[in-house]
């Protein structure tokens, strides 16, 4: 069967609806429509749009209801704190108690040092790179005149 050509372990059928959906593919592929359609396409989200403040709404009966003591201002809104509860109804924000288990195995560590940051940076100290610099600032200063002896032989070469 190795002589077989395309056309004729596929049919003259197949080759065509194989080329015919390959054209169809490739130049379709290229619209942008056709990717937005299938959901292929990029919708980035908007930068500019910052929830700050809830909007000021009217109440249904058109009175202003007096403000209770202690209780928040309904104005007041926390956007992490509405996504956490959007996502998770029913959230507590406070942390479950640790089991017995975890309490266990803390107590098998030791305490840290409340002083750590103090201690771990006393390792340090000046690196010495050299005396050069010591040399270079401990130089007597120069005048710039030149005794002439460099710019004779610069210009006595005959490269």
């Amino acid at each position: 069967m190795r002589g077989k050509s395309l056309t004729i372990s596929f049919g003259y059928r197949g080759l065509v609806r194989f080329a015919v959906s390959a054209v169809a593919f490739v130049g379709l592929g290229g619209c942008v429509w056709v990717g937005d359609l299938i959901g292929s396409g990029k919708s980035p989200p908007d930068e500019f749009v910052v929830v700050d403040k809830r909007p000021l709404v009217v109440p249904p009966d058109f009175q202003l209801r007096p403000p209770r003591p202690g209780v928040p201002s309904p104005q007041n809104i926390q956007p992490a704190a509405q996504v956490v509860d959007a996502l998770f109804p029913g959230h507590t924000t406070v942390p479950p108690k640790p089991s017995a288990a975890e309490m266990a195995l803390l107590d098998n560590f030791p305490q840290a040092d409340a002083d750590i940051r103090s201690t771990v940076g006393d390792d340090t100290a000046l690196v010495n790179k050299g005396p050069m610099l010591s040399e270079i600032l401990a130089m007597e200063p120069r005048s710039m005149e030149s005794d002439g002896a460099s710019i004779q032989r610069l210009t006595s070469d005959p490269r």
